[in-house]
């Protein structure tokens, strides 16, 4: 599903993004949206580096040149399977980056377990009073 912002770009993005779309035969928002498809999956592999994608930037740029050798009758249903296949992937990139995002939220909720805080909390446990320690927020 597609969304509909105004976005403010620098005069070299604007010129580098025309560039693509007048040599490849894109519209613009085609260009800019394979762009940042490539450039999501590109930075979420190399912050998180468990994610594996399906491409790298070598299979990525191997298959950019093999869609620029093609027929011209086949360009067209060949670049719909290339981009769905980066879209698909900068999809999962995104979600995967959101699910490392909220696990570390959840993680950073943690109480304080020093050894001495740890047998006062014994202690307090024992004599009936578990709540007389109180949790502490570690970033």
């Amino acid at each position: 599903m597609l969304k509909r912002y105004q976005v403010l770009l620098s005069d070299w993005i604007a010129d580098y993004i025309k560039f693509c779309a007048e040599k490849y035969d894109w519209s613009f928002s085609e260009a800019l949206r394979l762009i940042l498809s490539v450039e999501i999956v590109s930075w979420v592999s190399s912050v998180y580096p468990e994610y594996k994608p399906k491409f790298d930037s070598k299979e990525l740029a191997k298959m950019g040149k093999d869609y620029m050798k093609r027929a011209p009758g086949k360009l067209e249903e060949e670049f719909h399977k290339w981009i769905s296949l980066i879209y698909f992937e900068a999809r999962k990139a995104t979600e995967f980056f959101i699910a490392q995002d909220n696990r570390k939220k959840k993680s950073s909720f943690r109480l304080k377990t020093g050894k001495k805080n740890l047998r006062q909390n014994n202690r307090n446990f024992r004599a009936g009073s578990i709540h007389s320690h109180k949790p502490v927020l570690i970033l």
